[in-house]
Formats: structure tokens, sequence, C-alpha cells
């Protein structure tokens, strides 16, 4: 929130008297929708239509002078080389960390749609980009992306029509139990500056809320091995989580358990949570070249 605070500052709405001569703004899809940033040029991965063009609408938000060169609004779509007619693994791994992200068969149909286009125009084409048909016959890969695409969303309406509220039966009312579809399983960092200083063995509602408020969601895998070794008065307090303490002259978190991990834990201001190959863990033949994330 600090950060957004204060990008859209420097580059929302005129007057901004903190607007910089010239800068770059590295962003995740979090500045999709409802960030008012005024950009004079958009630089952006491949993504499905309807996202790409909440992406554009970061351009010329705002009536202002324009550098030179930019007087209209320019976005450069980075369209990755795949050969869609090849096997499902070597065109997601051509598309990188986008196919994690988005359904490849919807990245195959954005590159359809935007390829051999070299401009639009707005709001006039919105409709046609977004109701564009999918070309007969899909190649290959796009063709097993979108069978399994079928069969996620059918899982999805399956499990959707169990949780009628009249049919399900009653569940423990644990948060994100059967209203969140996940399919990478996720726990609970809990990051604290120190140990509360009551730690009763039963719940307490104010520490309960107080951990909760200091809980990020990460991957399980990378708690994993720390998840069923935590003591018993945070245990009953918060599920599937674990408890970190951040000290103030390091970035290194000391997590509860450290030695049952295979990653250490940082806590950056400014990135947030990043991880590291604990080498104890890691292969005797292991090359950190190859280790990435």
């Amino acid at each position: 929130m600090e950060n957004e605070g204060r990008w859209t500052q420097m580059l929302g709405k005129p007057p901004s008297p903190s607007r910089p001569p010239g800068c770059i703004l590295v962003a995740t899809q979090v500045v999709e929708q409802s960030v008012d940033i005024d950009a004079d040029l958009l630089i952006t991965d491949l993504a499905p239509t309807e996202l790409v063009l909440q992406r554009i609408g970061r351009l010329h938000r705002h009536s202002r002078p324009r550098p030179p060169g930019f007087e209209q609004p320019l976005t450069v779509l980075m369209i990755p080389s795949v050969d869609w007619d090849g096997t499902p693994e070597m065109a997601k791994s051509a598309l990188g960390p986008s196919a994690w992200v988005y359904p490849p068969v919807a990245l195959y149909h954005a590159e359809m749609v935007w390829k051999h286009r070299r401009e639009v125009t707005l709001p006039l084409e919105i409709r046609d980009l977004l109701e564009t048909p999918i070309p007969e016959p899909l190649p290959h890969a796009a063709q097993v992306f979108k069978e399994q695409l079928e069969r996620e969303t059918a899982n999805m309406l399956c499990k959707a029509s169990f949780q009628d509220p009249f049919r399900a039966p009653a569940e423990d009312d644990r948060e994100g139990a059967v209203t969140r579809y996940n399919m990478r399983p996720e726990s609970l960092l809990v990051i604290l500056d120190t140990l509360p200083s009551v730690m009763p063995p039963v719940f307490n509602y104010d520490l309960a809320k107080h951990l909760h408020e200091h809980a990020a969601r990460v991957p399980q895998y990378r708690l994993k091995g720390a998840l069923g070794s935590q003591p018993s008065w945070f245990t009953a307090q918060i599920e599937n989580a674990v408890l970190a303490i951040r000290h103030p002259d390091t970035s290194r978190l000391e997590v509860y358990r450290q030695e049952l991990l295979s990653d250490y834990i940082h806590f950056h201001d400014d990135l947030g949570i990043t991880f590291e190959p604990n080498m104890n863990h890691l292969p005797s033949n292991f090359d950190p070249e190859d280790f990435w994330f």
C-alpha cells in the first residue's frame, strides 16, 4: 500500500509536483485495475486480451504535455516465440512464468488477436477484440491446453454445485476451505518483530487477531517441513501457519524450526517475502546458476 500510494502520487492525476522528469515503473498485474497511473509508454508481457486492454488503460489517462515522440499512446506487447504445433511442455516453457499465471490457451488466443495489429481504437474496438473467435482447428499444444482448461472449469463448477447452502454438508468455519479455488496449496507465514508477551495455551481472540494481521500467504511447499513443528500456543491461535521473527538489522527471518526448511526466508519492505536456497538441503551436484525464482 505504501508503494502504491507513492507511485500514484508521483504518476497520477496532474498537477503532481513530485512527478519525475523520467522514470520506469516495474509492476505486476496489480496496476491493471483501480490504479490511477498516467504513463507515456507501456511495455507489457503477453496476457489475456481483456487484461491487455486494462493495462492499456494506464496510458494517457490525463491531459498533460507529453515527451517528444510520445504524443500518442504507445504499447509494446512482448509476444514470446512459441511453437504451438509442438508439445505442450515446450509451449509452456516458451511462454515462461505467464503460463503459470494465466491459462496457456488464453495466451494463445491473445497472440492470435494482437500479433498482426499495429494500432487499435479504444473504446470503439473493445467488443471486437474481446469477441474475436479462436481460429479452428487449433494447433496441437493449444488444443491440449484448451481441453485442460475445460476439465478444470468443469471441476470448479462441480465443486461449486456441491456448496449449495441448502444441500452441502456442514463443515468447520475455516477461511478459504470451500470459497477459494487454488491449484497450488498455500500456508500462512506469520512475521512478528518480537514474540508476544502473553502466549496462552488456549485460543485467545486478541492474540489470534494479531497473528492474522501479520500473516502472508506463501506456497505451502516453502513451509512444509516446519508446519507440523510449531509451538502449541501458536497452533492454538492460527492454523496452517509458521512463525517467523523479523530482526531490524537483517532481512533474514528467524523461522521456528528453520532447520526443517529447504529455503531461507527473507522479508524486505520494498520486495516483500523472498526465498534463497539452504545449501544444507541441496544435492551434491547442485549448480547455483541453475537456481532461480
